[in-house]
């Protein structure tokens, strides 16, 4: 099994841009009427945000993509 981690500058970036992100994407926004009014859902067991690890020959690519398919590389620095 290969594990993949973070370096704690790439999380910090990772969580600014989500948190970002979050206040104008759609997907994030609460529901206006129904059931699930006033609520966020991302069905039953999430996955709003997909954490993207690319192995290259120089390094790890770290990538988040959102279902709105915005995408945030966030560790293009390290490398």
């Amino acid at each position: 099994m290969k594990t993949f981690e973070m370096s704690d500058e790439a999380c910090a970036a990772a969580e600014a841009w989500l948190t970002e992100h979050m206040k104008t994407c759609r997907v994030w926004q609460p529901k206006t009427e129904g059931a699930m009014k006033g609520h966020v859902y991302h069905g039953a067991i999430g996955g709003a945000v997909s954490y993207i690890f690319t192995p290259t020959s120089i390094g790890t690519l770290i990538s988040i993509e959102c279902t709105c398919k915005e995408t945030f590389l966030c560790n293009g620095d390290e490398l």
